[in-house]
Order: C-alpha cells, then sequence, then structure tokens
C-alpha cells in the first residue's frame, strides 16, 4: 500500500501544474521552472500489470526522476524562445 506518502507527494506535485484542462476539470502542464526553484520533485506514478491480463495489478509504486529532467527542458524552452519560437504552439491554425 502506498499510503499517506504517495498522497502528501503527489498533493505537493499537483502545486506545479501550471493550467486548467478544459474538458476534465483536471490541472495540467507541469512547471518546470519551479522545480528547479526548489518545489518539489513530482513522482512517476508506477504499476505492474500481469502479463496475461488476470490478475491486475501486481505491482506498484513511486519513483522520482532526476532534477537533470527539469533542468534540460527549462533550458530547451529558454533556447526556442531565443530563437524566436512561442513558449506554446497555437494550435488554433
Amino acid at each position: 500500500e502506498l499510503g499517506a506518502a504517495a498522497e502528501t507527494a503527489i498533493a505537493a506535485a499537483d502545486r506545479l501544474l501550471c493550467a486548467d484542462h478544459p474538458v476534465h476539470g483536471r490541472r495540467v502542464g507541469l512547471d518546470a521552472r519551479a522545480v528547479l526553484l526548489g518545489g518539489p520533485v513530482p513522482p512517476v506514478c508506477l504499476a505492474a500489470l500481469h502479463a496475461a491480463g488476470e490478475d491486475g495489478i501486481v505491482g506498484r509504486g513511486l519513483a522520482w526522476h532526476p532534477p537533470s529532467c527539469h533542468a534540460e527542458a527549462v533550458a530547451a524552452v529558454d533556447a526556442r524562445s531565443r530563437a524566436g519560437f512561442p513558449d506554446t504552439p497555437d494550435r488554433r491554425a
């Protein structure tokens, strides 16, 4: 059982989400810069399913990816911005 530790980690990570999804009523869009500025590193929720699909979930857990992932994401966004690309593509076209 993941218990309270998982709930605490996920609640902390939810504070790093930066936009409301227009349909699902859920926050999305991780703010990688906020992680680098001292925010909690968001957990990755893991699950192992039975290979034959007969027993459902046979294992679960949480993992944290290294902060370098967030640093690389911020660097990529900054590079695109310096090159004249917007942070988010305009998909209305």
